[in-house]
Parts: C-alpha cells; structure tokens; sequence
C-alpha cells in the first residue's frame, strides 16, 4: 500500500469538518486558536475555512503583526474587512482605534459580531460601506460560491469568478468621512479590483498622516505601483500580490 502523504490528510480532514458544519448549523459561535471567538456561517465558504481549521494569508498577518508591534500607530484602517481577522489583530496589537470598512451586508454581520464576542466594540468601528473616489449608491457585485471576493469592479477580476447576485451598496471617500490628522495610521486595502478609487478618496489622509499600507493588486501591478506613487505614497516592498507602501512622514518615523 501506497503512504498516505499529510497534505491529502489535511484535505480530508477539512472536508469532513466542513460537510459538517453544513449539515448540523447554519450559524455557530467557535474558538479559533488564532482570531478568538467567531462567529461562522455554514453558508459562507470563509466561515468554512476557519471552521476546518485551514489558515490562510499567514505571511500578511505575520508582517502586520510584527508591524504594528515595532510601530505605534494610532489608527488603523481595514478597508475590505470582511469578517474581521486584520482589525482583530489590529486590536490585540494595542492600536487604539480601528476603523472597518466591509460594504457586504450579510458578511458585514459577521464582523460585527466578531468584533463584540471579543469584547474590542469599544476599539473596533464597522461601517457597512465601500471606499471609493465619490459618495455614491452604487452596486456590489457577489460570488455566491466564495463571498470574500464580492466586488465593484467586476471587470478587473479574473473570469473564474461569477458575480449572479448583486445589491446595492453605500461609497463613500473614508479621508472626507473621517479627517483624521497628525496621527500615525495603517491602512490595509483589499477590495478586489477596485484599489485605485480607494486610495484616490483616502488623499485627504494621505496628506495629513504618516501612513503606512498594505495593498493587495490582483493585475496590472506596475501600473498601479505608478498610480500609488503620484497619489503620495512610496513603494517599499511587494510579496506576491500584496503592495507595501509609505507616505514620506512615516520613513521618518
């Protein structure tokens, strides 16, 4: 008999786990040895992931931790929230305030509940709207097959994606929503094609602030880096898909 490799036993496992949950709950509290206490839908792919016990996007939460522990920093943006992981761990690094852009409503509900069942409601903000370069209604294009990956932008996204639902969402610029000023701020982005009207309505910030941020690009990477640098921001590394940059006050820091 051939051995069994670990890899297929991990994925079996994670199937069992996952069919599971999909058979017995819809919605569950579970404590992620990682992100806490959570609450997960059977009907959301990501919640499936986590209940399975999978990690994913380690390497970016390993660097925003080291981060926010070497940099103190004043607030801390997660625009593309989604369910939570990157403001949780903002919170347990000690950032003070935490602000949580997640325009899905039915994912946006899971945030919020994972934000109060590990007691940071006092630190986290979650506002159920899109960033973007105009205050605008517009509409939020959805996957039903994997919810992580809704968009505004579904022709920048790749053709594997099939957005058959749709509703309407809140824009709004977050630098005139929130002008913040003389502060030290970490702004992650992952909004799934829509990066530069992002950071074009977080200017006002960019101005003001030492920041630092972290942006995931999924294509026409060196023509974004371009846009990023004659928005204000420096580039400093990139691993994969995800872009780091800086304002010229937070290299000084």
């Amino acid at each position: 008999m051939l051995p069994v490799s670990p890899s297929y036993l991990e994925r079996r496992w994670m199937r069992l786990w996952r069919s599971i949950a999909k058979r017995t709950r819809t919605t569950f509290l579970y404590n992620h040895k990682i992100h806490g206490r959570l609450l997960l839908d059977s009907s959301e792919p990501m919640s499936l992931t986590l209940y399975s016990g999978y990690e994913y996007e380690t390497d970016e939460f390993a660097l925003i931790q080291t981060h926010l522990r070497t940099h103190p920093t004043d607030v801390f943006f997660d625009i593309g929230a989604n369910w939570g992981g990157y403001s949780l761990l903002a919170a347990r690094c000690g950032v003070p305030q935490i602000e949580a852009f997640e325009p899905n409503r039915k994912v946006f509900g899971l945030l919020a509940a994972n934000i109060t069942l590990n007691r940071f409601h006092n630190r986290i903000r979650a506002w159920n709207i899109a960033a973007g370069d105009t205050d605008c209604e517009t509409e939020l294009h959805i996957d039903p097959r994997a919810t992580e990956v809704s968009t505004l932008a579904p022709g920048a996204m790749p053709e594997k994606w099939q957005y058959s639902d749709v509703q309407r969402c809140l824009v709004r610029r977050i630098g005139d929503l929130l002008p913040i000023r003389d502060k030290t701020v970490f702004i992650k982005v992952d909004v799934e094609g829509f990066e530069r009207q992002a950071i074009a309505g977080l200017s006002s910030l960019l101005e003001t602030n030492k920041v630092h941020m972290m942006v995931e690009v999924l294509n026409d990477q060196d023509a974004f880096r371009d846009f990023a640098e004659a928005h204000g921001l420096t580039f400093v590394s990139h691993f994969g898909s995800n872009f780091f940059f800086e304002t010229a006050g937070a290299a000084t820091r």
